[in-house]
């Protein structure tokens, strides 16, 4: 175990520094036997992301902490501001992701009063990740991606209060919303529903100790997320057609998600279901009404939510 205070305190993990297995270069198999064989060694203890947890959950509880959130429109990375209702937040890419995946995999544990300062050095632009943070997940071939989306079409930061900036940065920072896929390939499978859907079910159970306040804190609801009967076909960098949403094999059965949520907010609609009062506006490579990847959503056809 290493304490850390800073962010940059993870560079070194007291010197000893432990090698992620790496992505394989084709996979033709199940997601159970990827998660199985190359994704579960590279996940974090549940005894390091409930240490983590904890110290998040103290940290949003402080007077006036400063929230680490996915950057919308009008926002630049690595840049600080502050909503109406006197809310701070730091505007980041994906670099928080990366940073705590790649701390808790070493080994390192926030001291008890330090999540603010760690907060405030933790990378926000993927470029200055690898000032502070050991060896990532994307340097072993791997792409870090999200059960619950990190950001959506309300862009007005200005209006956002407090409930809002927690649920925006439980999100982006909290180790139960990320998990891996191989690289090569990422926007079809990080996207997929079913295999996000698979790492919810595996979550609910490897970190059951912290799951569902992560959902409350999250403002999360995991009866949103796809049901697919059958393993999951997994398969990129050999021969054969990939096999994308549909693809389902028979047997194997993804994890249960056992988890009890709350029921979903007023107003809102499951992810992957239609929203009738509104269509995509892509910009940039992404709908800036619900934040899908407009490859993905073109290529799979998913309506805007």
């Amino acid at each position: 175990m290493v304490i850390i205070r800073i962010a940059s305190d993870a560079k070194t993990a007291g010197g000893r520094v432990r090698t992620l297995t790496p992505s394989p270069p084709s996979f033709n198999g199940t997601l159970d036997e990827l998660c199985n064989r190359y994704v579960s060694a590279n996940l974090p203890g549940a005894e390091a992301v409930t240490d983590y947890h904890r110290a998040l959950a103290g940290y949003l509880h402080t007077p006036d902490p400063l929230f680490l959130v996915r950057a919308v429109r009008g926002t630049e990375r690595r840049t600080v501001y502050t909503t109406r209702g006197g809310g701070r937040f730091k505007a980041t890419d994906n670099a928080p992701a990366w940073w705590t995946h790649a701390a808790l995999v070493q080994g390192c544990r926030i001291e008890a009063d330090a999540m603010g300062s760690v907060a405030a050095t933790m990378p926000a632009h993927l470029f200055d990740v690898s000032r502070v943070a050991a060896p990532t997940a994307n340097a072993a071939g791997w792409h870090v991606a999200h059960i619950f989306p990190v950001k959506d079409g309300r862009t007005d930061y200005r209006a956002w209060d407090r409930a809002e900036l927690v649920r925006r940065f439980v999100r982006n920072v909290h180790p139960c919303n990320y998990f891996l896929v191989p690289k090569a390939d990422w926007q079809r499978w990080g996207g997929d529903p079913r295999v996000i859907a698979f790492f919810a079910g595996l979550y609910a159970r490897r970190y059951a100790d912290v799951w569902t306040e992560f959902l409350e804190l999250a403002r999360a609801d995991v009866r949103s997320l796809a049901h697919t009967p059958g393993a999951v076909a997994y398969q990129y960098g050999g021969e054969g057609a990939p096999a994308g949403p549909g693809g389902v094999t028979d047997g194997m059965h993804p994890p249960p998600l056992l988890a009890p949520v709350a029921p979903p907010r007023e107003g809102t609609t499951p992810r992957g279901a239609a929203n009738p009062a509104a269509a995509h506006r892509f910009a940039n490579g992404e709908c800036a009404v619900c934040g899908q990847q407009e490859l993905l959503a073109r290529r799979f056809g998913w309506p805007c939510r």
